[in-house]
C-alpha cells in the first residue's frame, strides 16, 4: 500500500503515522517505511490490505491509499530453455501468456565486439508469486526460478542499499 499524504512527510510525521495505524487493532501490517514523498505500509494478511485502502484519514491526516503497482501486481522468474533463444520477444509473450507471461527479456552476455543472446531468460508473470515450472511448447516442462535482482550499488562509495544521486 502506499499512503499519500497531502503534505510534506517529516520524520515526526512518519512516526505519527506508524502510531495511529499501531492504535487500530484491526489492521496488522509488518512495517511502514518511508519512500520519497509516500509511505509504504505492507500488510501481513488480506483482510488488513482491504481495510487500509478504504482509509481516507488518519488521525489529522488526509491521505490516499493505493496498492503498490508492482509489490501486489507481477512477479518474475529465470528459465533456462535452448528453443526460447530462436524465438522473438514478441512470439514468446504471446505463446506463454496463457500462463501468465507479460514480458520477457533475454540475458546477453560480452563476446568479442558485440553482445551473444544466452538460453537464459527473465519471465515476468501477473502474479504474486512465479509458477514451479512452465511449459513450452507442448512437450518441454522447463523449472522457473525465482529472479533475485542485483542489488543497488552506489558508484560513488561503493556501497549497497543506495545509489549515486542519495550518496
Amino acid at each position: 500500500m502506499s499512503c499519500h499524504a497531502k503534505h510534506e512527510l517529516r520524520l515526526s510525521s512518519f512516526r505519527y503515522v506508524t502510531f495511529c495505524y499501531r492504535q487500530r487493532p484491526s489492521i496488522n501490517f509488518s512495517q511502514v517505511d518511508r519512500l520519497s514523498a509516500c509511505l509504504l505500509v505492507k500488510a501481513k494478511d488480506k483482510t488488513s490490505s482491504c481495510i487500509l485502502l478504504t482509509v481516507k484519514q488518519l488521525g489529522d491526516i488526509a491521505i490516499s491509499v493505493s496498492p503498490h503497482h508492482t509489490l501486489n501486481s507481477t512477479s518474475k522468474g529465470v528459465v533456462r530453455c535452448r528453443d526460447l533463444k530462436l524465438c522473438v520477444k514478441e512470439e514468446i509473450i504471446r505463446e506463454l501468456n496463457a500462463q501468465g507471461v507479460i514480458d520477457s527479456q533475454n540475458i546477453t552476455v560480452q563476446e568479442g565486439n558485440g553482445r551473444r543472446q544466452t538460453n537464459t531468460f527473465i519471465l515476468t508473470f501477473n502474479t504474486t508469486e512465479p509458477p514451479k515450472y512452465i511449459m513450452v511448447g507442448s512437450y518441454e516442462r522447463v523449472k522457473v526460478e525465482v529472479y533475485i535482482p542485483n542489488p543497488l550499488r552506489c558508484f560513488n562509495c561503493q556501497r549497497l542499499g543506495h545509489g549515486q544521486r542519495n550518496c
